[in-house]
């Protein structure tokens, strides 16, 4: 099995989008998947038809006492997702050190999870310092970047990590700017950049309102295409580690 964690190199960057479209085409692959949101936004769920409403998840859970691993949904048969849960807003200031104890009891919750999966794909925050550990406890590290001069900003102040992949997501290929950026990164990332992009493509925020992942809401579309590529791809990188 493998443990494969994204995080965005900023917001907005299209990072859960893309969780939700490996991830569904893994499964589409034959895979056995579990979908973890650690990021308290909660957006993962709204991409596979869970409610608006529905405060359910783990820190919830953690919130009101309960077991966190009550609180997986079945999407599909070996499709599972934990989202990340509502707490009410009054209780969240006094929870947080609740919620920072459990991120940092993440490695072993998924080393438990270990045997029950094919691939566990983590949607990591970007502004929650306690969270961000669990990264390197995951085989796979990959940093979801858009080609803009924000994201190279952004680049150039990280920390170099050979054990992490850089993916390019909402790629218009059309943009002269865009494309040059590409080229800069292919320079200076060499083998940590994945070639495949994640292009900008309308049925992707257009699957979000149907709450759809990208794959199941227009199956022909450049982007679901893209995610089974990368969904490949995360399995041909598993092969070479194993």
């Amino acid at each position: 099995m493998m443990h494969a964690a994204f995080r965005g190199i900023r917001g907005g960057v299209g990072t859960t989008s893309t969780v939700a479209a490996i991830g569904n085409a893994l499964h589409a692959m034959g895979e056995t998947v579990l979908m973890i949101d650690l990021a308290p936004e909660n957006l993962l769920r709204l991409h596979f038809g869970i409610p608006l409403t529905d405060p359910g998840g783990w820190a919830t859970a953690q919130v009101n006492g309960g077991a966190w691993y009550d609180t997986a949904r079945e999407i599909k048969p070996g499709l599972h997702l934990l989202p990340f849960g509502q707490p009410a807003r009054s209780e969240r200031s006094n929870t947080s050190h609740a919620l920072n104890t459990l991120w940092e009891a993440w490695p072993n919750h998924l080393a438990a999870l270990s045997n029950r999966y094919g691939m566990i794909l983590v949607d990591l925050p970007v502004s929650e310092p306690a969270a961000l550990p669990l990264m390197s406890e995951c085989e796979l590290r990959i940093t979801t970047m858009e080609a803009d001069p924000a994201s190279c900003a952004l680049l150039h102040n990280l920390p170099h990590r050979d054990d992490c992949q850089y993916l390019i997501t909402r790629f218009d290929p059309l943009s002269h700017l865009q494309r040059d950026i590409r080229l800069l990164w292919q320079g200076q990332l060499g083998n940590a950049m994945i070639q495949q992009v994640v292009h900008r493509d309308e049925s992707i925020p257009e699957a979000l309102g149907q709450k759809q992942p990208v794959g199941d809401y227009r199956p022909q579309s450049l982007a679901a295409q893209d995610a089974a590529s990368l969904a490949s791809w995360c399995r041909a990188w598993r092969g070479t580690k194993s």
